[in-house]
């Protein structure tokens, strides 16, 4: 308890005589500080797809990360801008009129998130077990995770 990594206290020590960091004079910098953990970034694309005014979003899995929780449809990135025909494949909708609204980052202790969300149009409204399509006002009704909510808050500009 005398001799701590941040605060030494040297004069207070019973073993001062035989320290070697005290003799060398270097006992305020050791132990040496870890160098930074790297924190991985993951990246993502978030699809806002409207038809007339609801939004469609999807339920995330039990498990995992934000288990459960609703959010607009949202993939893993593949590297280039997404076009019509590629929301198309991923959702089974025809889409038309993709834009890009913005990104939103979110940091957790271990990872980095960069959510690149953009904006569809739908020409039909269909259901599925784990989408549903509901009106922007009505969202606040369901859970949804932070970088969601501000993806949603976009939307509202």
């Amino acid at each position: 308890m005398i001799c701590t990594p941040r605060s030494p206290k040297c004069l207070l020590c019973p073993v001062r005589d035989f320290c070697q960091a005290a003799a060398a004079g270097v006992q305020d910098s050791i132990p040496s500080a870890l160098p930074p953990r790297k924190i991985p970034t993951v990246r993502r694309w978030t699809f806002c797809i409207r038809h007339k005014n609801r939004w469609l979003i999807e339920q995330r899995p039990a498990k995992g990360r934000w288990a459960g929780m609703w959010q607009f449809i949202t993939i893993a990135t593949e590297g280039r801008t997404p076009n019509s025909a590629f929301v198309q494949r991923i959702t089974g909708l025809r889409i038309g009129n993709v834009k890009y609204l913005g990104d939103v980052r979110h940091a957790l202790t271990h990872r980095k998130y960069i959510f690149r969300a953009f904006f569809a149009e739908a020409d039909r409204a269909t259901k599925s077990n784990n989408r549903k399509w509901i009106r922007l006002n009505d969202l606040h009704q369901l859970p949804m995770s932070k970088p969601q909510i501000r993806i949603a808050a976009m939307l509202k500009d």
